[in-house]
This record gives C-alpha cells, sequence and structure tokens, in this order.
C-alpha cells in the first residue's frame, strides 16, 4: 500500500512538472518553435553530399513563409538562443556550438539572415557544425540560402555554399 501510494504521488508530480517549460525531468523540448531545426547524426559528409542536400527545403520554406520581411538583430539573437537551448537538449557543448555559429558572421549586426538548420555531423571525417540561412538584401526579404561547414576544433570554414 506504502509503495502504491509513493507510486501516485511521483506519478503526480511528474504530470503537473511535466506541463512546466522548464522542466529539468525531461529530456525533450516542450514548446520550442520548429526553426531553428538541430539534428546530431553520425553522418560524414563529403562535399558533393553537402552540395546535393543544401537547402533542406522543408526548414528554408518554412523560414521563409514565417520571417520573409520580418528579419531583425533581436529575431536573430532569438533564433541563436532557440539554436543553443536545442543543442544542449541533445547533449551538445553550448560554448563549442555558439563559436562556430559565431564564426559563420550571421549574426553580426545589420546582417539579413535567419539560422534555419543546423546539425552536428562530420565533414570528410573533421568534427563539424553544419549550418543553413535563409538570406536577403535590405528590404527585399530572406529567400536565398547560405550554407557553412564549420570545424569544431578549429573554427575554421571547411565548406561554404550559396544560392548567388
Amino acid at each position: 500500500m506504502e509503495i502504491c501510494v509513493k507510486y501516485c504521488m511521483i506519478l503526480a508530480m511528474t504530470m503537473v512538472l511535466g506541463c512546466h517549460k522548464d522542466n529539468p525531468l525531461t529530456s525533450e523540448p516542450l514548446e520550442l518553435p520548429e526553426i531553428p531545426f538541430v539534428r546530431v547524426s553520425e553522418s560524414n559528409y563529403d562535399e558533393m553530399d553537402i552540395q546535393s542536400r543544401v537547402p533542406d527545403t522543408i526548414y528554408w520554406n518554412k523560414c521563409n513563409l514565417l520571417y520573409k520581411y520580418a528579419v531583425t538583430d533581436s529575431l536573430k539573437a532569438y533564433l541563436a538562443h532557440m539554436f543553443l537551448t536545442k543543442a544542449r537538449w541533445l547533449a551538445q557543448d553550448t560554448l563549442i556550438a555558439s563559436q562556430c555559429l559565431n564564426a559563420t558572421d550571421q549574426l553580426k549586426p545589420g546582417v539579413v539572415s535567419l539560422l534555419y538548420f543546423a546539425e552536428r555531423a562530420q565533414y570528410e571525417s573533421k568534427e563539424c557544425w553544419i549550418f543553413e540561412f535563409s538570406w536577403g538584401i535590405g528590404s527585399t526579404g530572406i529567400g536565398h540560402y547560405r550554407c557553412f561547414v564549420i570545424d569544431t576544433s578549429a573554427k575554421d570554414t571547411l565548406l561554404f555554399i550559396t544560392c548567388r
């Protein structure tokens, strides 16, 4: 009987805490936006692999529909924060992830560019972060894409792809 009561209390606490946004008991992000999409894979890409899959059209289109003419420095900062939050939930070193993201120079003030996809993987057997951004020029809004493959050790760009 005592075990049943303890079990019920734990279940009730889990249900209540499970509804809380910052619940430390769950490994799943509860109310994070879909953009940027972040994943960790064991893939080892080469240049042809990256060329053939960029842009990730699902998330590129979602980003363009949501934010076409709404790019601001505060929105870029928010999406960068969401990226780091998701990376942390995926057990990634957020200091390294942040340094790699900053190495793209896409977060600089005035740059019309939004992060919509990030993947922790390998490129030619080097550990890397792959970032995809939707970008534009001035008031024309976003709609072009850029991809950076950043070495996690040296924070160097291993590959850069853009549509223009």
